[in-house]
């Protein structure tokens, strides 16, 4: 029991608190505290690992849709195409690039 009055008077001198209630709410106040912002801690960690994975799978769907057009380019420059066709890959290419490039600003 020594110990503890001795324990309670270094808190009492170091705190400026001469209650011991008002230390030991002061002490559960700041626990509650400790732990919310372990909590928080742990929200934003998970957040961020989504963030990561969305990242992955995004940029997954980049490189996937950058080999779609390059096979579309080299299918274009390989066979003769008419006028039209031709023009209907390269707005097809034109909107892929499109995508992409969004894709890009919101990662």
């Amino acid at each position: 029991m020594k110990m503890i009055d001795e324990a309670f008077n270094i808190i009492k001198e170091t705190s400026g608190i001469t209650d011991i209630e008002e230390i030991m709410n002061t002490f559960i106040k700041s626990e509650e505290q400790n732990y919310s912002l372990f909590n928080y801690v742990n929200i934003l960690t998970q957040q961020i690992d989504n963030f990561e994975e969305s990242n992955r799978d995004l940029e997954e769907e980049i490189k996937q849709t950058e080999i779609k057009i390059s096979e579309k380019e080299a299918k274009l420059a390989q066979t003769p195409q008419e006028d039209i066709e031709r023009k209907e890959i390269e707005g097809l290419i034109k909107e892929k690039d499109q995508y992409i490039e969004d894709v890009r600003k919101n990662l």
